[in-house]
């Protein structure tokens, strides 16, 4: 009996790592998404004379966020 409940709390754990991995999988590929785009508007603006700053410190915290997240789904 105790088994089968130790073996039921590890399936439920896997199954709630699983679940949260994938989440933050989801919310990486967004955040890579959002990535691309300030990248193609910081090219835009650069190529039309405007100014990237703010853009550029965006895309960089993004990266950076986005880094962290796929560090921490590969932890859980």
């Amino acid at each position: 009996m105790a088994l089968s409940s130790i073996m039921t709390q590890s399936l439920l754990a896997a199954n709630t790592s699983r679940q949260i991995a994938h989440v933050q999988h989801a919310a990486k590929n967004q955040m890579d998404g959002h990535a691309g785009v300030l990248d193609a508007e910081i090219k835009l603006d650069g190529a039309r004379g405007g100014d990237t700053k703010k853009k550029q410190e965006e895309l960089e915290e993004t990266k950076k966020k986005a880094s962290a997240l796929e560090e921490t789904t590969i932890n859980t």
